[in-house]
C-alpha cells in the first residue's frame, strides 16, 4: 500500500498541475481574444484577473499538500482545499491593498480637477481648452490619465469614447459620476461649469462623510484584525513552548481537520466584522 501511494501521489500532483495549467492557459487565451476583440471595437476593457487567481490557488494548494504529506491522503486533501481557497481569495485582497493608495490619491484629485475645468469654461474657454488647462495643472496619477485622454481626442477619437476610456482606466465612482454628467450635458445642453462645480462639492461632502465613518469604525476594523491574528500568533507561541505536540496539527489527519475548522471560523469572523463596519455612502 505504501509503494502504491508513493507511485500515486506524484501522478496526482502531475495531473493536478496539468489541469490547473490547462485552466490557466484557457483563461489566458480567452482574455487575449477578448482584448483583441475589444481593441477592434475601439473601447477599453479592464483585465481579467481570474488566470492569476487560478495559478495562485493551484500553487498554494500544492504547497499545502506537500506540507501535509505526513498526515495521509485525507490530510493532504484537506490541506489542498484550505490552501487553495486561501490562494484564491488572497490575491484579489493583495491587489486591492496595493492599489488602494493610488486609488485614494486619484479620488482626492478629482474635485480640484473639476474646479479647474469649470473655472476655465467660465473664463471663456471651450471644453477642450479647459480640459487642456486642467490637465497641465493636475499632478500624477490623475494628470497622466487626463493627458492620455487629451492625446486621444487630439488624434481623432470621439470625445465621448475618450471619456469612456478614461472612466474604464480610473474605475472609481466619482469618475463614473463625472463622465456621466459630462455626457448628459454635452448631449442635452445645459450649464456644464455649474454642473461640474456641483459634482466637485458633492464629491468633497462624500469624502468628509467617508472620513467620519472611517474614524467611527476604526475600532471595529482593528478588532477584526486582532480576531484574525490571535489564533495564528497562538499557534506560533504554542509551537515555541511545545513543538512536539503542536506539530500534530499539521502532521495528523485530525490536526488538519482542526486547522481547517479554525481557519474557516477565523476567516468568517474577520469577514463578518469587516462587513458590519463597511458602510457605503
Amino acid at each position: 500500500m505504501t509503494f502504491s501511494l508513493q507511485l500515486l501521489l506524484p501522478l496526482l500532483f502531475a495531473v493536478a498541475a496539468a489541469v490547473f495549467m490547462a485552466i490557466f492557459l484557457a483563461i489566458h487565451l480567452h482574455n487575449v481574444a477578448a482584448v483583441q476583440a475589444v481593441s477592434r471595437a475601439g473601447t477599453a476593457a479592464p483585465p481579467d484577473p481570474r488566470g492569476r487567481q487560478v495559478l495562485s490557488a493551484a500553487a498554494l494548494a500544492l504547497l499545502g499538500t506537500l506540507l501535509a504529506r505526513r498526515g495521509g491522503i485525507f490530510a493532504m486533501l484537506a490541506a489542498a482545499i484550505v490552501c487553495g481557497l486561501l490562494g484564491w481569495f488572497l490575491l484579489p485582497y493583495l491587489r486591492r491593498f496595493s492599489r488602494g493608495k493610488a486609488y485614494l490619491l486619484r479620488e482626492r484629485q478629482i474635485p480640484p480637477a473639476l474646479d479647474l475645468l469649470a473655472n476655465g469654461m467660465r473664463a471663456g474657454m471651450s471644453f477642450l481648452q479647459a480640459w487642456t488647462f486642467a490637465t497641465r495643472q493636475t499632478p500624477e496619477p490623475l494628470g497622466t490619465e487626463m493627458s492620455t485622454t487629451l492625446h486621444e481626442i487630439q488624434l481623432g477619437r470621439p470625445m465621448e469614447e475618450a471619456l469612456d476610456r478614461l472612466r474604464a482606466r480610473v474605475r472609481c465612482e466619482d469618475m463614473d459620476l463625472t463622465v456621466s454628467a459630462i455626457h448628459l450635458t454635452l448631449q442635452t445642453g445645459g450649464d456644464l461649469p455649474k454642473g461640474l462645480a456641483t459634482i466637485a462639492s458633492t464629491i468633497r461632502a462624500r469624502a468628509v462623510m467617508r472620513a467620519k465613518i472611517d474614524s467611527l469604525t476604526a475600532q471595529g476594523r482593528l478588532q477584526a484584525i486582532l480576531v484574525a491574528a490571535i489564533p495564528v500568533v497562538m499557534v506560533f507561541i504554542t509551537y515555541a513552548v511545545d513543538p512536539a505536540r503542536t506539530s500534530l496539527l499539521w502532521t495528523t489527519f485530525y490536526g488538519w481537520i482542526l486547522l481547517s475548522v479554525l481557519a474557516v471560523m477565523d476567516i468568517l469572523g474577520f469577514l463578518t466584522i469587516q462587513w458590519i463596519c463597511k458602510i457605503k455612502i
